[in-house]
């Protein structure tokens, strides 16, 4: 009898085969196929196959009812093939076997410490101190130079005043865009300072950001000033601005470096948000302003004497710029944790 003989008497969705020990001849459903199981007779443990063997089609008649004695157990999960895959892992797959970098997000980062700890730690890196560096040594540098200028050509050097003066501004834009993109880049889920070498912008780029933060500032901070100068007096109600000002000035700022767009501004925008997420953000608002007190008490240590101060100011912008990055970690890392709770269509 041919095979073709015995597929035809072999029973609609069962499978025939034959145990590999005693040799008793075998029909489980083929819902079992792959799984293992003990033969009815012999009790030795054997496998399913996914079809009905060869060995099994013999003359042998084939019992059309099947041996539910078989005490099957879970085999090895079948493999899928790549067609019966998702999408994205094919996608992924295949990217891996080409050496192209992966479309799916990172995983968030974990600190390595607890993290009251670890956001001061935020500056803590190569990228932290050498920012430092520029901006504190820079000025020094450039004083240096006039100062043998003047000593060296007399009255010429007042231009090189001026030169200082300049490279003092574009230090001070250089300032604000390295701080937005600490921001930015802790929005992201990042916990040290971002690596900014290769994509540092131009003059234009950077004074844009800049134009922005400070406008952002005489939307939230100004008026109370203003009205100070106006009362000459600081009465309950320039308390009540200021004091508006400075609560509502940190979301304002995060709002116009996400939207990148002074359209962050808008209180419509900011105040919602800032309801959504209310003891989160007062959370922020305490820790900010724990640090700029910090800040405080760190001047207030300075000695007196003139000399002295010129000579530690180095020192003080450096600790000034180590708190201020810190608390640019913390506005951006408040969007990275809330960020659909502030429901920005960023």
């Amino acid at each position: 009898m041919s095979d073709a003989d015995l597929n035809n008497k072999q029973p609609a969705g069962q499978i025939c085969f034959k145990c590999d020990f005693c040799g008793k001849q075998i029909s489980v459903p083929s819902v079992h196929a792959g799984k293992k199981g003990k033969c009815p007779q012999c009790r030795n443990t054997i496998p399913v196959p996914y079809s009905s063997t060869s060995s099994s089609r013999e003359n042998t008649p084939i019992d059309s009812k099947p041996d539910l004695d078989m005490l099957l157990q879970p085999g090895p999960p079948h493999e899928r093939s790549a067609a019966d895959q998702p999408k994205d892992q094919q996608y992924e797959k295949l990217c891996q076997s080409a050496g192209l970098p992966s479309f799916q997000p990172p995983p968030p980062l974990k600190r390595k410490f607890p993290w009251l700890i670890d956001i001061f730690l935020y500056p803590a890196n190569l990228y932290g101190m050498i920012f430092i560096g520029i901006v504190v040594l820079v000025p020094l540098l450039c004083l240096l130079l006039i100062y043998l200028l003047i000593e060296i050509i007399g009255v010429v050097a007042a231009f090189f005043i001026v030169m200082n003066f300049i490279v003092d501004i574009v230090l001070l834009m250089f300032v604000y865009w390295f701080l937005a993109e600490c921001i930015c880049d802790s929005a992201a889920g990042n916990l040290r300072v971002p690596n900014t070498a290769d994509n540092t912008p131009g003059l234009a780029e950077i004074g844009l950001r800049s134009i922005r933060i400070l406008f952002c500032l005489v939307v939230y901070l100004i008026p109370a000033c203003l009205y100070h100068k106006y009362t000459h007096g600081f009465d309950s109600f320039f308390w009540i601005i200021a004091g508006c000002g400075v609560f509502l000035y940190p979301m304002a700022l995060l709002g116009v470096l996400m939207f990148d767009s002074i359209c962050g501004l808008n209180p419509l925008v900011i105040i919602p948000s800032i309801f959504s997420a209310f003891l989160q953000y007062c959370g922020l608002i305490v820790l900010i302003g724990a640090i700029i007190f910090s800040y405080v008490q760190v001047i207030k240590l300075l000695p007196d004497d003139f000399l002295l101060r010129l000579v530690l100011s180095p020192l003080v912008r450096a600790v000034a710029l180590y708190l201020t990055m810190i608390a640019a970690h913390l506005l951006g890392r408040f969007y990275f944790k809330y960020q659909e709770k502030l429901n920005w269509d960023v």
